[in-house]
């Protein structure tokens, strides 16, 4: 929800597309209500969790929370470590 709210504002506020006017005002407002919103689930769920099985999760979701890009960036960086490793 960050990176789609980032996007929306991002588009509103770029002068050379077509977007713009009164009416981006209101839809960025309405993608920051809407982030907020999905923010206060992930925290609520997160405490069910923790509430269910003593345990939290917060800690378990940051590993996930890189995007396609930076795990296929590691995901690189780990194959050229390990093929100078096997050249050596």
């Amino acid at each position: 929800m960050d990176r789609l709210h980032n996007l929306i504002v991002m588009r509103h506020l770029e002068p050379e597309l077509a977007f713009g006017g009164p009416d981006s005002v209101h839809v960025i407002t309405m993608a920051h209500a809407i982030e907020r919103a999905a923010d206060h689930v992930k925290n609520t769920a997160e405490e069910v969790c923790h509430m269910v099985s003593g345990h939290t999760v917060r800690h378990l979701l940051r590993l996930h929370e890189k995007s396609a890009e930076q795990l296929y960036l590691e995901h690189l960086r780990r194959q050229h470590l390990a093929g100078g490793t096997r050249a050596e």
